[in-house]
């Protein structure tokens, strides 16, 4: 089966030694490990400036030609701004499907009119919302919080909110969202030990997870491997490889 990546990083954080600076890198390992699409987003956006790391997230999306309909582009938005700083249309022309706030490193938002107005921009295009706990795993910068998503998901039950890469320290605290919210996701590629993906199956989430690795600062396989080879229906590991984020999507023509 081929798959869909819930996180692919642009960018190298000062802490590592790994991490993919263009387009090009993130297609050839996808092309390696049969991972068909993936969202993207770049790290400067979450840990530098909003400005430079989605002008460098335009860039290399650009940049991948013909083949930009496998990287669907997450910018960075300021949910001190209506808009979010973002160009709506550019980035809907680019095959923008949902964005990106993290308050853990931009901090709480100043204008809740500003929140209200970019929620409802989501919603009027059924677009997704990102909250990152941690850009990626391993990572020390924590980007939001679980509370963050939980707020944003109460604000607007029309916006999917995808809680990207909790640790499964935190398994209790996003178990508790998942039951409160039902506009709430939640990536798995983080959970790396442990029974955690085999029961939020069975307690009924299958349809409200996604799988990402954050590649290219960590490998690609073991976030898509845990749940390849947890003891869970072949139709639940299929939705949260590649189904639920497709859904999330819009199912548009980039999956075709």
């Amino acid at each position: 089966m081929k798959t869909f990546d819930a996180n692919l990083i642009l960018g190298q954080p000062g802490t590592h030694l790994a991490g993919a600076l263009t387009a090009r890198e993130l297609l050839n390992e996808m092309d390696r490990q049969s991972i068909e699409v993936g969202w993207v987003t770049h790290l400067a956006g979450a840990m530098q400036g909003l400005d430079v790391g989605n002008r460098l997230l335009l860039d290399q999306v650009r940049k991948a030609g013909s083949a930009r309909r496998r990287l669907i582009p997450v910018p960075v938005a300021d949910w001190n701004v209506p808009d979010g700083a973002l160009d709506w249309e550019r980035w809907s022309r680019l095959g923008c499907r949902g964005i990106r706030l993290c308050p853990g490193f931009y901090g709480p938002s100043e204008n809740p009119a500003a929140v209200d107005a970019l929620l409802a921009h989501l919603a009027k295009r059924k677009w997704f919302l990102q909250v990152p706990v941690r850009p990626f795993c391993g990572s020390g910068q924590q980007t939001g919080k679980i509370a963050d998503a939980v707020s944003l998901a109460a604000r607007r039950a029309d916006v999917p909110v995808v809680l990207i890469c909790p640790r499964r320290q935190e398994f209790a605290e996003f178990h508790s969202a998942l039951r409160s919210s039902p506009n709430i996701f939640v990536d798995v590629g983080n959970l790396s030990t442990g029974t955690h993906i085999r029961d939020l199956v069975a307690k009924g989430f299958a349809d409200r997870l996604v799988s990402g690795s954050g590649f290219g600062v960590c490998c690609s396989t073991p976030a898509r491997d845990i749940v390849r080879y947890s003891p869970i229906p072949e139709s639940a590991r299929e939705s949260i490889l590649r189904g639920n984020p497709v859904r999330l999507a819009g199912g548009g023509q980039s999956h075709r």
